[in-house]
């Protein structure tokens, strides 16, 4: 048995309950070595090249109908800042010149974001790599915009799902449309 595999057994489905790691610090780091970065383009037309996706947290204490992170299970996870910052080190030694976080909602934890933007910019990476990544925008603060930029974040990506308080509330999305309009 396989912990989190599922297969068929002839007519029968066999699921193995998943075992989840009970701190994030269990999860060791990416093996970067493997990898050819060569052959990652730019994620957007207009990014630096080349450019790789880093997951920092994982979990999401919301719980929109359309979304996919119950995967994760409750709660939420953030790899602590020290392990983010070497991880972007090692890149940055390989060439890699954007990253982009592709974690739902980057600035969930203000301090944890902040620590992550003053570590980019007091290790020198913010002149050596391009950074773009997700809000909030009910989480969204002004210093977070400004540690996001002197750090090189140059695109933040918003989830505006919908213009509708109707659909907003349909998924379950906990936010006021009005929030997203003001200035």
């Amino acid at each position: 048995m396989i912990p989190g595999v599922s297969y068929w057994d002839g007519n029968k489905l066999v699921i193995n309950k998943q075992s989840y790691q009970k701190s994030i610090a269990e999860i060791s780091d990416p093996d970067f070595e493997t990898v050819d970065f060569r052959y990652y383009p730019g994620v957007s037309p207009v990014g630096a090249w080349p450019s790789v996706n880093v997951l920092a947290t994982r979990g999401c204490p919301y719980k929109c109908t359309f979304c996919c992170n119950p995967v994760w299970q409750r709660g939420v996870k953030f790899i602590p800042v020290s392990t983010v910052i070497h991880w972007l080190n090692v890149l940055a030694g390989k060439g890699i010149k954007h990253v982009y976080f592709s974690d739902d909602t980057t600035n969930l934890n203000n301090d944890w974001f902040e620590e992550l933007c003053g570590s980019i910019i007091k290790s020198g990476l913010s002149t050596r790599i391009l950074f773009r990544c997700q809000f909030r925008t009910d989480l969204t603060t002004r210093k977070q915009l400004e540690l996001a930029r002197k750090a090189g974040f140059w695109m933040i990506a918003y989830g505006v799902e919908s213009g509708s308080q109707i659909i907003l509330d349909y998924y379950q999305k906990r936010k006021k449309f009005q929030i997203a309009q003001e200035p």
